[in-house]
């Protein structure tokens, strides 16, 4: 495993996400979300699963959800898609005119944002076409700040993953942050790290950090691997 970030102590969801990336590869899809507080290391699990995917010739989609943004329609999905606004004139005539008026390229109604069951597969038959080039991850953090329709669309594209060459992995918290159901998609929540893990962590980041310091940051971090490196930074500052 590799010894950046807060990937210590990740050895079982690092596997996790590294065979959905190869069943994406091997042409099953499937749809993750990873769950935990803030400062847990779902970014850094993301960027693994990226780079990985990236490296192993996927086509990778990212995209945020963003609070200032979390009230306007399709604005996550915007953001997710971007880079390939060109594919969606490749899609019949029907999907492409429903996601250019979902994305705002297109003069015409504006899908419904109550749940768009045509968005959402639109959106699925994106992601199909684009898989014809090359498999497809999907890969979304802070989803708890996606706005509704975005959510709903994306929701509806990976619970039916399974029978396309594309993965779809969220991340989103668990606490302290809006609900985020995802019916029909599994979750992997991310525990808090153990102790050994995160001495390793300080220890690769902070190698001057005083042993006795590095034991008490341990303690005070309980477990969370951005608490931990932030007072050790806060240790060396003073």
């Amino acid at each position: 495993m590799r010894t950046t970030g807060t990937l210590f102590g990740r050895a079982e969801e690092l596997s996790t996400l590294h065979g959905l990336v190869a069943d994406a590869r091997a042409g099953r899809g499937n749809a993750l979300v990873l769950k935990g507080e803030a400062g847990i290391g779902k970014t850094t699990l993301l960027d693994d699963a990226a780079t990985t995917a990236t490296a192993t010739g996927l086509t990778v989609l990212r995209g945020t959800g963003l609070e200032p943004e979390s009230e306007l329609p399709f604005a996550g999905l915007h953001l997710l898609l971007r880079s390939v606004l060109d594919a969606v004139g490749d899609l019949d005539p029907d999907d492409a005119r429903v996601l250019r008026r979902a994305l705002g390229t297109d003069s015409g109604r504006t899908p419904r944002t109550d749940g768009d069951v045509p968005v959402g597969q639109a959106l699925l038959t994106l992601f199909d076409t684009l898989a014809l080039r090359a498999p497809v991850l999907v890969v979304v953090d802070d989803a708890h700040w996606l706005d509704t329709p975005s959510a709903e669309a994306l929701l509806f594209a990976a619970r039916r993953a399974d029978a396309h060459p594309v993965a779809v992995l969220l991340a989103a918290r668990d606490t302290h942050a809006p609900a985020f159901p995802t019916p029909g998609v599994p979750d992997l929540p991310l525990a808090r790290l153990d102790d050994t893990a995160v001495a390793a962590l300080l220890d690769a980041h902070t190698p001057d950090l005083d042993r006795h310091l590095r034991d008490e940051t341990v303690g005070e971090a309980a477990g969370n691997p951005l608490a931990a490196l932030t007072l050790a930074a806060d240790r060396r500052a003073g």
